[in-house]
């Protein structure tokens, strides 16, 4: 993929990196089907991609971040101990962009969520040293009797 479609990794590099937020949104949306489908010819460059992301996690969009952590749990299979270190420090904004969710896109925050279970399954040593504060937060989204019942199940099913 880096090497057969360099036009189209300029493409989604470029969108994600705009000042326009619905370029951020296109490139992360390609990223996330990218990361899906093509994680494996895309692994080489992962340190980069999971750099990005990184700083994706703090767009104050909604959307941008949201994107952010879908591709982020695309990727999560692919990663090794070279890029667990990354993968780790992103866990806490990761929590608080989860947390956002919950209060403002319940099905969006539902489908972050699943990030967890990817973690556990795949790289539970990324987790590890956040298991506290990600059980916090699926207490406190499985007791908020307010949020949506399929997300408050998540909540649980991860604990």
């Amino acid at each position: 993929l880096e090497n057969g479609w360099p036009t189209l990794i300029e493409l989604v590099t470029g969108k994600i990196k705009s000042g326009v937020s619905s370029d951020r949104v296109l490139g992360l949306s390609l990223l996330s089907v990218l990361a899906e489908n093509a994680g494996e010819q895309m692994k080489k460059n992962l340190k980069d991609w999971l750099l990005i992301l990184r700083k994706c996690l703090d767009d104050p969009e909604g959307e941008v971040y949201y994107l952010a952590i879908v591709s982020l749990t695309r990727f999560v299979r692919w990663t090794s101990s070279d890029e667990a270190n990354i993968f780790q420090q992103m866990i806490p904004t990761v929590l608080q962009k989860i947390q956002l969710l919950a209060k403002n896109n319940e099905e969006r925050a539902t489908a972050a969520i699943d990030i967890f279970d990817e973690l556990i399954e795949c790289e539970v040593g990324i987790v590890i040293p956040h298991i506290k504060p990600m059980l916090e937060l699926c207490i406190a989204i499985a007791a908020e009797k307010e949020l949506d019942d399929q997300l408050r199940i998540n909540a649980v099913t991860f604990m």
